[in-house]
């Protein structure tokens, strides 16, 4: 009797109640946070992009195929619209993923930048030259694209946002 009590009992010890190894739920619980770096090349002497941050997803569940979650980090830009725009800064949003290892992407946020270029544009100043912004300055962060994301916990994504065509590669962790 006290034997066949210890053998169950080792067993439920040894085995999660649930069906799954100890190491299976904590490859689950893992996997929530991610470093990316992403790079928007020069095209047409417009945009040129490059961030790396951090994302943290918080609505996770590998048995379904959406997942949510916030990002963050440091961005550098330089573009042309309405004058030229170059700085250094940070970015904030959120994503959301739908997919399993292939997954539509969905950002939303705000890049907060230092603009210090002196050159603006014309078009405010009814044809005259204005000698452009220098400060804090607000950009959208919109973007839509591809992530494959493999065992190895490897992330490659790629899209367009408004700060331009973008790639990028990063490590989950």
């Amino acid at each position: 009797m006290i034997s066949r009590l210890l053998l169950i009992g080792f067993c439920l010890v040894s085995f999660n109640v649930f069906g799954q190894s100890e190491d299976e739920t904590q490859q689950k619980e893992a996997e929530k946070f991610a470093v990316v770096l992403t790079h928007s090349p020069m095209i047409g002497m417009n945009w040129l992009s490059t961030s790396i941050g951090c994302e943290y997803r918080f609505l996770r569940d590998p048995d379904k195929i959406t997942q949510l979650g916030v990002m963050g980090g440091a961005q550098h830009v330089d573009f042309e619209f309405f004058g030229e725009n170059e700085g250094f800064g940070f970015f904030t949003g959120s994503f959301f993923l739908l997919g399993r290892d292939h997954f539509l992407e969905i950002n939303g946020g705000v890049i907060v930048y230092y603009d210090r270029s002196p050159y603006g544009t014309d078009i405010w100043t009814g044809g005259g030259y204005s000698d452009g912004f220098v400060g804090w300055s607000a950009w959208p962060l919109i973007s839509l694209g591809y992530r494959y994301e493999n065992s190895e916990r490897v992330i490659f994504k790629t899209g367009i946002s408004t700060v331009g065509i973008y790639s990028g590669l990063g490590l989950k962790f």
